[in-house]
């Protein structure tokens, strides 16, 4: 599906007519902000946890006894075999959906391959969480069948 959206983003930004006057504020300026906004909003639902844990450890004066989490949960952490990769996407795709709302007026031809590489980190980051967990469980269901099995031998 990232291999055929490829083709129709290129059409879309070799058919895209230059600007009559700058800066361009047309229709698809408005739909480039609609799309930049959800984006982001996809963005922050993949990276919840980490804004939990980093909420969590923050001195947080209006709570009760100023407590001061010290480490971040485990299943508040999100993990994948390369969290390099993982974070660079992410902030790959933060600044390349505003560099499309902000370039948009100026170049439009610019703005919309931006825009799909940024949707493109957005979904690599995803698959690498993806993979990371189908491999957490598959390690869980054989931890699980070795304790039964163990016990199944004590008995």
């Amino acid at each position: 599906m990232l291999v055929l959206s490829c083709p129709f983003a290129v059409v879309a930004a070799v058919s895209c007519d230059g600007p009559d006057e700058m800066p361009q504020y047309d229709s698809n300026f408005y739909s480039t902000i609609s799309q930049m906004f959800l984006g982001v909003a996809g963005i922050l639902a993949i990276i919840a946890p980490i804004l939990t844990g980093w909420f969590k450890t923050m001195r947080v004066p209006w709570r009760r006894g100023h407590r001061k989490y010290d480490i971040m949960d485990d299943d508040k952490k999100i993990k994948t075999k390369n969290p390099l990769l993982f974070h660079s996407l992410i902030v790959l795709s933060c600044v390349t959906l505003l560099a499309s709302a902000v370039v948009y007026p100026y170049h439009p031809l610019s703005s919309i391959p931006v825009a799909w590489a940024a949707g493109i980190a957005q979904k690599i980051a995803t698959l690498l969480i993806i993979q990371d967990t189908g491999n957490r469980i598959m390690e869980q269901v054989d931890m699980i069948e070795d304790l039964e099995h163990r016990l199944a031998n004590q008995g």
